[in-house]
């Protein structure tokens, strides 16, 4: 093994120290005495501009409805309306759709939602009324028809023919809805003043930027409130997530779009700092909204690497975090009542933390805001019947929940056991918990052979006892039992990993395995963590501490400590031992530890010892077994053997 494995293997978790987060447990405060950080200002807007706003230049009836469209018996106008930039406060062009359920309108005359989509893209063209399915948001406008909603949608500024598109600039964005219930107005007769809002991911930012403008720039409107599903409200976490390899497959695929819009309000910033590889060949598919390019884009997201996206140096970092940071949210304290949905599955693009953290900072400037986090209510469409539901007791005037007092907490993933991750103090710092007791529930000692395991996947308990697998990715397959082995796909890229996890009653003192190796050999390793990686990976928190990190491979070792603060590794032993005459035969390592010292059982009989008093300070009770190669065409090792105590 030689020694390029240990210097690079941890790359990836080094920079995850950072990542923003919410506290857990914390309890929001009704007070509106704490101010939000900095961020966009709304700028002043002339008495020309501000009479102009909602001003209908083009209307054209459709034809080409789509079926849902089509089947809820509306009549969709294509228009294009005025509005005002949130940066410069100039007039602007923008283009949308107004839709008009079929019958009489109710007394006082159809109340109006205005509707928010979420990230289609950057570039012109790519507004959802441009195209007859509304780019896949006709299911959801037709549900809202059905309520009894005139539905007023905006595409944004820059998203029809002609312009820029600001993306996530959120004042732009509640201008351009705002302006669009004026040009519903215009184009309906029969429309009320009342509205709310309503949005998806950009959206919902929209949305909830429609809100906090509500009061002074739809002056006139009726504002009954707003409803955000997982609302791109502080997106800065982004950054850190994309140094530490964090970014999920759909995250990584958006970043080109993200990075382009971002751009127009941050010229500054270089997308090409940030994209390598696959991300920076062929622009036009990563940046496309419809058509072929789209399709082609999915296939090509599968194939991308953690250090597709990892930006160039710590300045472009940080520059991309502070970009971001501009054009979060929120502001000021909202018009209206607000619904906030959190997405909680595992694939989210918005991380939930990052929604709970801005219904808090919300909360503190006095709003009534209720705050959702469940899976199930959070898809597009069921979430749409949630947050339909709650605009529709607005318009009914009933009060408006509020639960402020009382967020529902961060949840913690679904792994048996395990202490909570790292979260964040007031002044944004990580706090890493102390090494504590683990549940009753968990085991003092375990002890897994895998030949005693039918093929397939991992399951959740081996032997009763609870295990979760980690996959950093990269392995043609994930972790499974094959053959009587605990093993991984080959690599399909650089750095694959798997790793399987348990939880124990008490701090780790013994670790221990038997594997086999191939040729060319990856490698396997024997980690300690302090708490749990697979809550720390799965929550997007601080990576754990290690107290041991031991990795082997066919012929070589070395034992460190882990902290992804200072690097990674920091390294305490290495060395050479004996392979056996049959390459193939297993080979048992195991690391135990008394206090602050640890001692190496190696294959060949040889003992090696090591103190360090960080050993004591960083011990915890998540004892983890990694499989890993460096590169393509390393054959992976595999275990036949795990225990820990």
């Amino acid at each position: 093994m030689g020694r390029r494995v240990l210097d690079v293997r941890w790359n990836y978790l080094a920079a995850a120290t950072v990542v923003s987060l919410a506290c857990a447990g914390c309890a929001a405060s009704t007070e509106a005495s704490e101010a939000p950080p900095h961020r966009a200002t709304v700028p002043a807007i002339s008495q020309s501009v501000a009479d102009q706003r909602g001003e209908v230049v083009k209307d054209e009836p459709a034809t080409d409805l789509s079926d849902p469209l089509r089947k809820s018996g509306a009549t969709e106008h294509r228009i294009a309306y005025r509005s005002a930039s949130g940066i410069d406060g100039d007039s602007r062009v923008v283009t949308g759709a107004v839709f008009v359920p079929a019958g009489p309108p109710p007394p006082g005359g159809w109340p109006i939602i205005a509707y928010g989509h979420g990230t289609t893209g950057v570039s012109n063209n790519c507004g959802p009324s441009l195209y007859p399915d509304l780019l896949g948001y006709d299911l959801v406008v037709a549900s809202l028809i059905k309520l009894g909603f005139v539905v007023a949608l905006t595409d944004y500024e820059g998203l029809g023919p002609t312009g820029k598109h600001p993306y996530l600039e959120p004042i732009t964005e509640g201008f351009n809805m705002i302006d669009a219930v004026r040009a519903a107005r215009h184009v309906v007769s029969t429309a009320s003043t009342r509205w709310v809002a309503f949005g998806v991911s950009e959206g919902g930012q929209a949305a909830w930027s429609a809100n906090e403008l509500a009061s002074d720039y739809g002056k006139g409107l009726d504002f009954l409130g707003s409803a955000s599903m997982s609302p791109t409200i502080d997106v800065s976490g982004l950054a850190n997530l994309a140094a530490a390899g964090w970014l999920n497959q759909v995250q990584q695929a958006l970043l080109p779009m993200t990075l382009a819009g971002v751009a127009v309000t941050h010229p500054d910033l270089n997308p090409a700092a940030f994209l390598h590889g696959p991300l920076m060949a062929n622009p036009d598919m990563w940046l496309s909204c419809h058509g072929p390019l789209v399709d082609e884009r999915s296939q090509r997201a599968a194939q991308l690497k953690r250090d597709d996206s990892a930006p160039a140096t710590t300045q472009d970092q940080e520059r991309l975090k502070s970009a971001l940071a501009d054009l979060a949210g929120p502001r000021s304290r909202g018009s209206g009542p607000m619904l906030v949905l959190a997405d909680l599955s595992d694939g989210a693009t918005v991380q939930p933390a990052w929604v709970r953290k801005g219904a808090q900072e919300a909360c503190k400037l006095g709003d009534t805001l209720q705050l959702v986090m469940q899976n199930e209510q959070t898809s597009t469409v069921s979430g749409a019947a949630l947050a339909g539901s709650w605009l529709l007791d607005r318009l009914a005037g009933k009060p408006a929940p509020n639960n402020c007092s009382s967020l529902p907490p961060q949840p913690e993933p679904t792994v048996p056991g395990g202490q909570p991750p790292g979260t964040v103090a007031d002044n944004g710092s990580i706090v890493q918990p102390a090494a504590a007791s683990q549940a009753t529930s968990a085991p003092s000692e375990v002890s897994f052979d895998f030949a005693h395991l039918p093929d397939g996947d991992v399951p959740g308990s081996i032997g009763g006892v609870p295990v979760a697998t980690i996959e950093a990715g990269h392995s043609a397959k994930p972790a499974s039992i094959a053959s009587g082995r605990l093993v991984h796909g080959a690599p399909i890229g650089d750095n694959a990993a798997s790793y399987l996890e348990t939880m124990l009653a008490a701090p780790v003192t013994r670790i221990g395995a038997t594997a086999v190796f191939q040729r060319p050999s990856g490698s396997i390793a024997l980690v300690v963590w302090q708490y749990s990686l697979a809550q720390a990976r799965r929550g997007h928190n601080a990576p754990p501490k290690g107290a041991i990190h031991f990795v082997a491979g066919a012929t070589s070792w070395k034992l460190s400590l882990f902290d992804a603060t200072r690097g990674g590794e920091i390294g305490l032993l290495y060395g050479d031992y004996r392979a056996p005459g049959d390459f193939a035969a297993p080979r048992t390592f195991e690391v135990d530890r008394s206090g602050d010292t640890l001692t190496v059982r190696l294959p060949d009989g040889e003992v090696r010892t090591a103190s360090d008093p960080r050993v004591g300070q960083w011990i915890g009770d998540a004892a983890c077994w990694e499989l890993y190669e460096l590169h393509p065409g390393e054959a992976p090792a595999a275990f036949t053997k795990a225990w820990a105590s």
